[in-house]
């Protein structure tokens, strides 16, 4: 709950439709995690912590004021948002499946997994790419370079535990 208070405050001076949408993003998030089944192996290693912090390292974007045409900006912003709903949609599809840090639970291939093998890690790229187009500086440029090779590591985790089957 309180990661979703601090997007709503954070994005709230910006445009209140996006803070009132990661708002809500952030509110399902934490029901899916609370409701989230019991892990049948849960991975015990160094990426437990990397997962929690690729989890959190996206609060740490800064905005900054934006050269970019209002057009560009527009189209930037509405990426942002359709980048996060097929995450949010990700994860409405993994249910109860949900978890934060790598963990077996039940293999789920229909929705987006059908397609992408990690659909939530591909729409939170995305989306970050988008973020640090629209509010470009070098340091949202390193926040998504450490992002998305923290991404990838949980990727390559998740489908070890996946594959121990």
């Amino acid at each position: 709950m309180g990661i979703g208070l601090f997007d709503f405050l954070k994005y709230w001076n910006l445009n209140s439709s996006f803070a009132l949408f990661l708002l809500s993003r952030s509110l399902i998030i934490c029901y899916l995690f609370l409701k989230r089944e019991p892990s049948f192996k849960r991975d015990h290693s160094i990426i437990r912590i990397v997962s929690y912090i690729s989890t959190f390292l996206p609060f740490l974007y800064l905005s900054s004021p934006s050269a970019l045409s209002p057009q560009l900006s527009s189209l930037l912003k509405i990426s942002i948002i359709l980048f996060n709903s097929f995450s949010l949609y990700s994860l409405i599809t993994l249910g109860r499946s949900f978890g934060i840090s790598p963990s077996k639970r039940t293999y789920i291939n229909s929705g987006p997994y059908k397609f992408i093998k990690h659909p939530a890690y591909t729409g939170y790229f995305f989306s970050e790419i988008c973020l640090v187009l629209l509010n470009f500086r070098i340091e949202n440029l390193i926040i998504l370079l450490i992002s998305s090779t923290l991404y990838f590591f949980r990727a390559v985790r998740e489908n070890k535990i996946l594959n121990d089957i």
